[in-house]
């Protein structure tokens, strides 16, 4: 299903873009930012400091239109992650040790279908371009691996350990959606080439899973930078 909600956008892209004679635009990067878990403040105990922020790539494959010599929309597919540095099993009464460091990384993994409409403020002659806009990903879970540098076990569990998506299901939703904003500078090589650099902030607009946690989001902040190849003539 979400093959064809991919295949769906791809082609409707390339369908107005046809009509209009558009320039269709493609571009390949990464992803450079760090994502924290959102806890809940109401919650009874304060958990902020057992979620510390944690470092994310996340490698990219975009295509767009250029819709103006100013507006450009982008549909891409990437590989991202939510990754949470956490040592919140250390207020559970019974694991309370303090000999015991009860870090844990937990990472879960996406299919992510990124969506992006923006502006440049700059004049079409320009080399430079100061993109602004907005962006939407729908994250597709794929599977969750938790790690650990200081303990081997814990509660019978031995770390490393990965679940699939399917031992996930009964937990975390298979899709979750994030909203947010960009902005930043591009600069064309030529014509046809360029380079940007994009900082985003982005936050789930849903829960990433269906129990009744309290605090189950996440929020990102980071840079997008996307070598991008422009087909076609540019526009006056």
């Amino acid at each position: 299903m979400n093959k064809k909600i991919l295949i769906s956008i791809l082609l409707l892209a390339f369908a107005v873009g046809s009509k209009a004679q558009l320039n269709f635009v493609a571009g390949v990067g990464t992803g450079i930012y760090v994502s924290k878990y959102i806890v809940d403040d109401n919650l009874a105990i304060d958990l902020n400091d057992y979620h510390s922020t944690a470092f994310n790539f996340a490698p990219n494959l975009h295509i767009g239109i250029d819709l103006s010599n100013r507006m450009r929309f982008v549909v891409g597919l990437a590989s991202t992650s939510k990754t949470d540095m956490t040592s919140d099993l250390s207020y559970i009464d019974s694991l309370i040790n303090p000999n015991t460091d009860y870090s844990a990384v937990v990472k879960n993994q996406y299919l992510t279908i990124p969506v992006s409409l923006t502006f440049n403020l700059v004049g079409k002659d320009a080399k430079s371009r100061l993109p602004i806009g907005l962006t939407a990903d729908m994250n597709m879970l794929n599977k969750q691996k938790i790690t650990s540098s200081t303990l081997d076990t814990l509660g019978g569990l031995k770390f490393p350990v990965t679940y699939t998506k399917s031992e996930l299901t009964d937990k975390y939703d298979a899709t979750s959606f994030t909203v947010g904003f960009t902005v930043g500078y591009g600069y064309r090589f030529t014509d046809n080439l360029g380079l940007d650099a994009l900082l985003f902030a982005k936050y789930d607009l849903s829960s990433f899973d269906n129990t009744n946690t309290l605090y189950n989001n996440y929020a990102f902040v980071g840079l997008n930078l996307t070598l991008y190849y422009v087909f076609g003539k540019k526009k006056d």
